[in-house]
């Protein structure tokens, strides 16, 4: 994670009967119409602008995290919700944690993505300070770099 992004840890709860299998994971995303690709092993790439991160024991899912972008913050934070939801009430049922390892509440929308503003709001200011980039979807990491190269480069361009 670097300075253009952020994550929501879901915490598997402990309960019996639940298929905590990546598979079950991917085929029940898949279910309720989320897009998902695989980036590697452990990782897939939701919604063309997410990356879920699955830290696994064997085959058994412990907890994912959803990494997003700062450039779209609000409405990445509503995305991240949408998929914990599904993930809580459709799949297994999850805690929610940020960086700072506080417990955020799934049950209401409107105090989840407070919640992640507060937690995330002095690295979101810096980010802001740093790239001014606001209302942009794109992945974290290398994506997010990439696309600021190049607007940087029609910046330059525009004042010759």
């Amino acid at each position: 994670m670097g300075v253009e992004s952020f994550f929501v840890k879901l915490l598997v709860k402990e309960q019996e009967g639940n298929n905590k299998s990546i598979s079950n994971l991917i085929s029940r995303l898949t279910e309720w119409n989320i897009n998902c690709v695989p980036r590697n092993k452990h990782e897939l790439e939701l919604e063309k602008f997410l990356i879920l991160t699955i830290h696994a024991d064997e085959n058994r899912i412990l907890e994912v995290s959803i990494e997003g972008c700062f450039s779209w913050f609000s409405d990445c934070i509503v995305e991240i919700y949408k998929i914990s939801e599904i993930i809580n009430e459709k799949i297994f049922q999850i805690k929610v944690g940020t960086s700072r390892n506080g417990e955020i509440p799934i049950q209401n929308k409107e105090e989840f993505c407070n919640a992640i503003q507060k937690d995330y709001y002095e690295k979101y200011n810096d980010f802001l300070n740093r790239y001014g980039i606001t209302d942009v979807k794109c992945l974290p990491r290398e994506n997010f770099y990439n696309y600021f190269k190049k607007y940087k480069q029609k910046s330059l361009l525009k004042k010759l």
